[in-house]
């Protein structure tokens, strides 16, 4: 098996029975103030990773389905880094972080396969950071709603997508790094574009062609 194909849940069936929890809709898996003492697998659902900056709350990445959480304190820090809060009910795989270091040490295809996952959060951050920072409102709200499609949205057909996420406004300021007000009104901008579905309780991507013209302009 190539590191391409590694999957995370064998190795947590592999190395003891794991733990298995539920996590529901809104509760905290973990916070910065307890001991990163534990790696989990998302088994199914979705978290929100939020990290705070002075008063103020950003969501770092979304995890879903296949995805790690505590990873990133693995090894350098005795608290988590962030807290990760469940956006619908959720089920993870737990192992404890020493169980998961060893493994790492003993076993070189998972070290590979663990490097490219770090890789492959880097680079994801980094390209969020670019277009943060650089893209205009329509443009970055576009980006985000492509990212939730991406990342845990359901395909209906080529242009319909449904996010089955339960996203705040705040949330969705948050994943976008812009005011509420902001988000709310371009939200409400490509619902009478007909690129969102007029229906406010769901977020449903109605016209994929148009929303990543939105997002890449040029």
């Amino acid at each position: 098996m190539s590191t391409k194909d590694f999957c995370y849940r064998d190795l947590f069936f592999a190395v003891k029975e794991p733990q298995h929890i539920s996590v529901k809709a809104k509760e905290a898996l973990f916070s910065t103030e307890q001991f990163s003492k534990t790696i989990f697998y998302v088994e199914q659902g979705a978290f929100k990773v939020i990290q705070k900056i002075g008063k103020k709350e950003l969501i770092a990445r979304l995890a879903t389905s296949g995805g790690l959480l505590g990873h990133r304190s693995l090894f350098h820090s005795e608290f988590y880094r962030a807290q990760a809060v469940a956006l619908v009910e959720s089920k993870v795989l737990a192992m404890p972080k020493v169980k998961f270091v060893k493994q790492v040490t003993e076993c070189p295809r998972l070290a590979l396969a663990f490097m490219k996952t770090l890789s492959k959060d880097i680079s994801e951050s980094e390209q969020r950071l670019q277009w943060l920072h650089n893209g205009s409102v329509r443009q970055r709200v576009a980006k985000m709603l492509l990212t939730l499609a991406e990342t845990s949205g359901e395909f209906i057909d080529s242009q319909t997508i449904v996010i089955p996420l339960q996203l705040t406004r705040e949330d969705l300021a948050a994943l976008s790094s812009m005011a509420m007000e902001n988000v709310v009104r371009t939200l409400s901008d490509f619902r009478r574009n007909n690129i969102l579905s007029p229906n406010r309780k769901t977020i449903e991507i109605i016209n994929w062609s148009a929303l990543q013209m939105e997002a890449n302009p040029f």
